[in-house]
């Protein structure tokens, strides 16, 4: 599919989603008591879900991810898990880490994703850097297949492995010459895991030169542990630590909404660019 036929079928997707969602509120609730999606399905981002499956074009279904860093991933077949779906496909999700997975910046060999969902992060990064060893683990079993099913429609198939549980470090082969990345994002057990990898290091005597670090840290959860997170890691390394500050929902419209959908009303691009209710801030470990 090119780039002029996927804006235009994207195109036409966001004007049905503003269609059949005009008029609700955009708190995150279908408000409006008729509504033209099936009993049970209450939720906005429900609501999109069952847009993207039901929609009568097949060719929506095969669209690729629009832009970002992942731009031409395809998301044939696909739920997103835990997370919203629209903003993957238009190339939004999560901006505000978006340079470190650029192409341009990427400089690692390895990739580990703990908590990866269907696997936009660990097949965008595989997608782009077909040398770089990938390994997702999330104990979401559903999310797992949607994972696999994604490595497979984009041709993904040696180099990036998947694990139906929680984080192991002895599923992953340990290179001491090899750069590594470890992404973190299991809502709220960042902790538990950053000491497992730091103890297997300890127990070796391996250094933490070779491995870098992206925990999305989630205060909301628990305040105590996400500040254990930060004085542990300020204590056990002597890396470079920056903080990056989530993009709100709300600035994501005002300042960074893409070209193809600003034709849209600003409640209609909230709908399709809103990824949670509240913005959580990363540390990049490096």
């Amino acid at each position: 599919m090119n780039t002029n036929s996927a804006a235009n079928l994207f195109f036409r997707l966001t004007h049905r989603i503003s269609e059949l969602l005009k008029g609700k509120s955009t708190r995150g609730y279908l408000t409006i008591h008729e509504t033209p999606f099936p009993k049970g399905v209450k939720h906005q981002q429900e609501a999109m879900n069952f847009i993207y499956d039901s929609f009568a074009d097949s060719a929506l279904k095969s669209l690729p991810v629009q832009d970002g860093p992942f731009a031409g991933l395809n998301y044939y077949g696909v739920r997103s898990s835990g997370s919203a779906l629209y903003p993957k496909i238009l190339g939004t999700y999560e901006r505000e880490i978006a340079s470190i997975f650029s192409k341009h910046n990427w400089s690692y060999d390895v990739f580990v994703d703990i908590g990866c969902g269907e696997g936009y992060y660990v097949n965008g990064v595989r997608y782009l850097n077909p040398a770089c060893q990938c390994y997702g683990f999330d104990t979401n079993r559903k999310a797992i297949e949607n994972a696999r099913v994604l490595a497979s429609s984009n041709g993904l198939r040696d180099g990036i492995y998947f694990f139906d549980s929680e984080f192991s470090f002895e599923s992953v082969v340990y290179d001491g010459s090899k750069k590594y990345l470890f992404m973190i994002d299991t809502e709220g057990a960042e902790l538990d895991i950053f000491r497992e990898i730091l103890s297997y290091f300890n127990a070796f005597g391996s250094q933490l030169s070779s491995v870098d670090f992206l925990i999305e840290l989630h205060p909301m959860y628990s305040i105590e542990r996400a500040s254990s997170l930060l004085n542990e890691i300020s204590k056990c390394t002597s890396k470079s630590l920056e903080k990056i500050t989530a993009i709100s929902d709300f600035d994501k419209v005002l300042f960074n909404s893409p070209e193809s959908i600003r034709c849209l009303s600003p409640s209609t691009q909230f709908l399709l660019l809103r990824e949670r209710h509240l913005p959580t801030p990363w540390l990049y470990i490096y």
